[in-house]
């Protein structure tokens, strides 16, 4: 499902994508340039949540860890261990490799460097693409890691995101797309993979206010697609997800 290239549109590029074009292995991120090179590029503060969500919490994850151990050998085999998901343990992975392709570095080396890609934040993986405002207008995008007292960091304010801490207009985004939603809904309800999600999607449309949360990060998918506009063709490397629902949306995907 890939659009003949050209220069004349935008690319609205996904979460997947962006982790990948900054982690991944060279090739792959050559592949990446490669695929976006001379193209103007474009994302949501909703991707930007996710990767503060993804990638700037492992960080401090990571750190914390490191900070508590005598050696890297010794904080990689807690990681191992302790790691709360295969998700959470790759993208730490991801993050000491890339340390590692600049250089074999120890402990302290490894912390003053995971110290600067905190400190960088996001800013640094969206160094080349312009960032707009999500129709969910999501707060937590804007969420800042803070140095703590005992020297690991957390964000400021805090972050949460439940139904009775509203941090975002996500139940007006879901009515602003209702018509979509529904569109959506009909097309994957012939597809049984989808039940789960066709169950939420009916009862985020009976009850918006039910897209808070957890809920919304089962949508987020969706959310971004929603976000990209007209003139985009959305970039992902996410085919099991992208590719259904960019269908059912009539929305144009360029899988890498």
């Amino acid at each position: 499902m890939e659009p003949e290239r050209s220069t004349d549109h935008v690319a609205f590029l996904d979460t997947s994508v962006i982790i990948s074009k900054n982690f991944e292995k060279e090739n792959i991120k050559r592949k990446i340039e490669e695929k976006l090179r001379d193209l103007p590029k474009r994302t949501s503060t909703y991707v930007v949540m996710e990767l503060k969500r993804r990638v700037l919490k492992d960080l401090m994850y990571l750190h914390s860890i490191l900070l508590e151990e005598e050696s890297l050998a010794d904080a990689q085999r807690r990681l191992a261990k302790i790691s709360k998901s295969k998700r959470q343990l790759k993208m730490c992975l991801l993050i000491l490799a890339q340390i590692s392709d600049i250089s074999a570095a120890d402990r302290d080396e490894v912390l003053i460097r995971l110290e600067n890609m905190i400190r960088v934040g996001t800013r640094l993986y969206l160094r080349d693409i312009e960032v707009f405002e999500s129709g969910t207008r999501c707060d937590l995008a804007h969420r800042m890691p803070i140095k703590t007292d005992v020297g690991s960091y957390d964000f400021y304010p805090q972050w949460s995101c439940t139904r009775k801490i509203i941090q975002c207009d996500v139940d007006i985004f879901i009515n602003r797309n209702d018509s979509h939603l529904r569109s959506l809904l009909n097309c994957l309800l012939k597809d049984s993979a989808w039940n789960v999600y066709t169950k939420l999607l009916k009862e985020v449309l009976a009850d918006p206010s039910l897209a808070r949360g957890n809920n919304c990060m089962t949508l987020g998918d969706t959310i971004i697609i929603l976000d990209a506009s007209l003139d985009s063709v959305i970039y992902s490397t996410n085919r099991k997800d992208f590719e259904p629902i960019c269908r059912c949306l009539n929305k144009k995907l360029n899988l890498i």
